[in-house]
């Protein structure tokens, strides 16, 4: 692995190693593209779930025109990703 590639990897790790961090950018990506032909006043849902197979952590509907979409994808994931034991933040498909 090249020492760039490594810098990029790690910057989802916060700096004291205990938290990962999601990657806003590709967040905003991934919703442009796979809701590019969907209706604006659509709404998806966002879940989490944790690996053990217990009960769902959260489900949050929100539109897709919501001018707070993006924040609240991003803050659902990191929960999702700090969960104390293990989660996975389901894409809203």
């Amino acid at each position: 692995m090249e020492p760039s590639e490594s810098k990029t990897m790690n910057k989802h790790i916060d700096p004291t190693g205990q938290l990962l961090i999601p990657d806003r950018d590709a967040l905003t990506e991934f919703i442009k593209v796979i809701f590019l032909r969907a209706d604006p006043t659509g709404f998806v849902s966002l879940r989490a779930f944790p690996n053990d197979k217990g009960k769902v952590l959260f489900v949050e509907p929100i539109a897709l025109n919501d001018p707070q979409l993006i924040d609240v994808v991003v803050e659902r994931a990191r929960q999702a990703a700090q969960w104390p034991r293990g989660a996975v933040f389901c894409p809203p498909i």
